[in-house]
């Protein structure tokens, strides 16, 4: 099958495309290497355009027939709290530009979404019947990229399915996320620093079963919306304690109690595993072993 991946350069997009490749398939990835790097796709057989998907004359550039799109293309390590770093040209203009293409060329799409659309959850585990009530405009952009989805289902017949991806960890993440930074500060011997008090439930995903995910889906097209997450989960201070088990020592560790954050995150993935099987393969200890040894060479 030919696959087309926007946003393929990324931490996410790259591990996709290394897996669809490696199922035998022919890839093409555009990406405009804001955040991702043509480094995490060195030695594969990729086809790489460079652009940015807003600008809508850029994708007669692509002389590759795809049978089916990705859509992973945002810049989500750089999105943060302040209002000038929300990408809504991407979430706007780029989305639609690439439904555009889509229905012009093979109709056919993955889009990936986040669990940030859940917002605070009114109960957990999160099934995809929680109410989707997104707390950053992170989260309500890609919320609209799934209304969107729906409206050119409605109006063209695109088939289409959501993975709304879980916090994802592993190689090649270069973010200054949880698992990252203590992973770091264990390396460095500096102090670690937890908002809150550290009881918040995280539900950790490792990169390559995201990938796995995403190669199940690619044959059946159900134009609706799946939770992606382990079926692991541990508090901040559970992640803290295996990481000294691992290193075998403790660091200094500060709490910011008046940053707390209120969202637990435990989800029940069974609606995808019912209807494309386990995609979960490595699992987070496994996986966090893996991105331990890759940091501490980096």
């Amino acid at each position: 099958m030919n696959i087309l991946v926007f946003g393929g350069s990324g931490f996410i997009g790259s591990a996709i495309v290394k897996k669809l490749l490696n199922d035998g398939h022919d890839v093409a990835n555009v990406d405009n290497l804001i955040t991702g790097s043509n480094d995490n796709l060195k030695g594969v057989n990729v086809l790489n355009y460079e652009f940015d998907i807003c600008n809508a004359n850029s994708f007669s550039k692509i002389d590759f027939k795809p049978d089916l799109v990705i859509h992973l293309a945002f810049p989500t390590s750089l999105c943060d709290r302040k209002k000038d770093n929300q990408y809504e040209a991407i979430a706007t203009t780029g989305m639609l530009n690439v439904l555009e293409y889509t229905c012009k060329t093979c109709n056919k799409i993955i889009y990936g979404s986040s669990i940030s659309v859940y917002g605070v959850p009114e109960s957990i585990p999160i099934s995809e019947r929680n109410a989707v009530n997104p707390i950053l405009i992170y989260g309500a952009h890609k919320f609209l990229g799934e209304l969107y989805l729906k409206s050119y289902q409605t109006l063209h017949g695109l088939e289409y399915n959501t993975l709304r991806i879980s916090d994802t960890f592993g190689e090649n993440d270069m973010r200054k996320n949880v698992v990252n930074n203590f992973i770091s500060a264990f390396n460095m011997n500096t102090k670690i620093n937890i908002n809150g008090d550290g009881n918040q439930i995280r539900t950790l995903t490792y990169v390559e079963d995201i990938a796995h995910a995403f190669l199940l889906s690619i044959d059946k097209f159900n134009n609706t919306e799946y939770n992606i997450a382990s079926e692991s989960f541990c508090s901040i201070n559970d992640l803290l304690m295996k990481l000294e088990r691992h290193f075998n020592k403790k660091n200094e560790v500060e709490y910011i109690i008046e940053t707390k954050d209120l969202r637990d995150y435990i989800f029940n993935c069974n609606k995808f595993i019912k209807e494309f099987g386990m995609f979960e393969l490595i699992g987070f200890d496994k996986g966090l072993i893996k991105t331990i040894s890759f940091l501490t060479k980096v």
